[in-house]
């Protein structure tokens, strides 16, 4: 594997993280955040890459892929917007301002998929949008 394909992998494996924690940050993931989750990776993040790894998967198609990892494993989120901090820091070059705004689309329909934002949500909302314009 090339390190390009490592690179977008990564990417979009540490994305899922941080969508998965936005979703349970309530405590449970519920049936619609994670068919927003997918419709946007459909309709919007596949228009930012159409690459393909090794194997002729959508390297954006990691998102749904790790999300439903992490879900059946039962991810821990303590440390998903440290982590991602941290992810952020070190490839700024993967951090346009057009996939800073789709990540922050993305997180935002996720929280308002059941019901609405409630202060957890927000919170972390927050602390992502931070975490993204610094």
């Amino acid at each position: 594997m090339d390190k390009s394909n490592r690179i977008s992998r990564a990417f979009y494996q540490q994305l899922a993280r941080l969508f998965y924690a936005i979703a349970a940050t309530d405590g449970k993931v519920r049936k619609e955040e994670e068919e927003e989750l997918k419709k946007i990776v459909k309709n919007e993040w596949l228009s930012f890459d159409a690459s393909f790894d090794e194997y002729g998967i959508d390297f954006v198609c990691y998102i749904s892929i790790t999300f439903d990892w992490l879900q059946e494993n039962d991810w821990g989120i303590k440390r998903a917007i440290s982590d991602f901090k941290t992810y952020r820091e070190s490839n700024k070059n993967l951090f346009t301002d057009p996939i800073n705004q789709l990540i922050l689309k993305t997180s935002a329909a996720i929280t308002s998929a059941f019901a609405t934002q409630n202060k957890s949500e927000l919170v972390l909302l927050n602390k992502l949008n931070m975490v993204l314009n610094n």
